[in-house]
């Protein structure tokens, strides 16, 4: 009996020894949220310390990437989340704190001597569950990974559709400045014309008129520009007091690759986007959870554990302890409920994005043709 209890405690020794030396896994969560990226974007610049000089000259698409990534507050704010969940990845390996109980009994009546006991007890429930909570914890932590990821990709393309945005703003204010200088040149010489008789006073106010409505557009321009370096600031992270950047003055070449086809796409966004890999996660982290709940859902409050006792002779008794919880008022039927209604709403909600993914899919592969069509015509229009 004694070295059966002797092996036993040295087994629970060496879990809680075992238990306590793991750390947080948030440096390994920070590397596999960057493999993940890497994989959808092998160009992905890579964030880091933005050199002062890079604003003082015109921001080229990388550059302004990697300043989102370096700088980006929505980003740090997901990155802290990743430490908090981390923190619960810790815990979910970790028993809770037993308990000691101690008595005094004094003696009464007829009694002769004191009673002295202790008791030292922890949580069924939490030796039971630990596995599950484990397994629970690191299947949510992969999902955050994934969200953080997703988050990533999503600054990326924000940072570049809003790059290209500001950069065509700027080309747009340069072509209306040349328009309304033009426009304006050609009103003071209609007036030279009015003022020689050649032409009458209707051909001067409708140059008149066209130089005002190109100082209008000019300042439309302006604004709009103005607009697009607001959105692109408010993604690279950049305080309002820095206003020394800048960006190119005109758009690059259009890439000559040919556009995959939809169906290839669509297939790839399924397997592929982040976000639906990571509900895909919480649906199964949930299933794991509700199976757990379902099967202790009675040992819930139950405690375990061992007494000491020593009467008023000197004797000591040891021995095990338990305190079950009589399932008399409740047998868990609400925490079940609970993690049922969860994992219902977890799969509708994976359903809601495969479907929303490939209706976006649809309407940006038509709205970048449409686009691309578009951008070929102008230029064989205005070479």
């Amino acid at each position: 009996m004694s070295n059966s209890c002797w092996r036993m405690g040295c087994a629970i020794a060496t879990a809680f020894l075992f238990s306590g030396c793991a750390g947080l896994p948030l440096d390994q969560g920070r590397s596999n949220v960057q493999s993940l990226v890497q994989a959808r974007a092998p160009m992905m610049p890579v964030a880091g310390a933005v050199p002062g000089e890079w604003f003082a000259q015109p921001l080229t698409l990388e550059r302004a990437q990697q300043i989102a990534l370096s700088g980006n507050p929505s980003l740090k704010a997901r990155y802290a989340e990743l430490g908090l969940s981390a923190a619960d990845v810790f815990e979910a390996g970790r028993l809770q704190n037993p308990s000691l109980g101690l008595s005094w009994l004094l003696p009464t009546g007829g009694a002769a001597g004191s009673k002295v006991g202790a008791s030292l007890m922890t949580s069924f429930a939490d030796l039971l569950l630990r596995s599950s909570r484990q397994r629970i914890a690191n299947l949510e932590y992969a999902s955050l990974q994934e969200v953080i990821a997703t988050a990533v990709l999503d600054v990326l393309a924000d940072t570049g559709r809003a790059w290209f945005e500001c950069v065509a703003a700027n080309q747009r204010v340069a072509v209306r400045r040349s328009i309304a200088e033009a426009a304006q040149l050609a009103a003071d010489l209609a007036r030279q014309y009015r003022d020689a008789g050649n032409i009458s006073d209707l051909e001067l106010q409708v140059q008149r008129a066209e130089a005002t409505q190109a100082r209008i557009a000019l300042h439309d321009a302006q604004l709009d520009l103005a607009d697009a370096r607001a959105t692109l600031q408010k993604l690279l992270g950049i305080s309002a007091l820095r206003s020394a950047w800048a960006v190119p003055e005109s758009l690059p070449d259009m890439p000559s690759s040919a556009l995959p086809m939809a169906d290839e796409l669509a297939a790839r966004a399924i397997e592929q986007r982040l976000d639906i890999a990571s509900a895909r996660g919480h649906v199964q982290a949930l299933r794991v959870k509700h199976e757990s709940t379902r099967r202790y859902r009675l040992l819930v409050d139950s405690r375990v554990g061992a007494t000491l006792d020593r009467e008023a002779d000197g004797a000591r008794r040891v021995g095990p302890s338990a305190e079950i919880a009589l399932p008399v008022f409740q047998q868990g039927q609400g925490a079940v409920a609970r993690v049922e209604a969860e994992l219902a709403a977890a799969i509708a909600k994976l359903a809601e994005l495969e479907i929303s993914a490939q209706a976006e899919l649809a309407r940006q592969v038509s709205r970048r043709t449409g686009a691309r069509t578009g951008a070929g015509l102008s230029r064989r229009t205005h070479p």
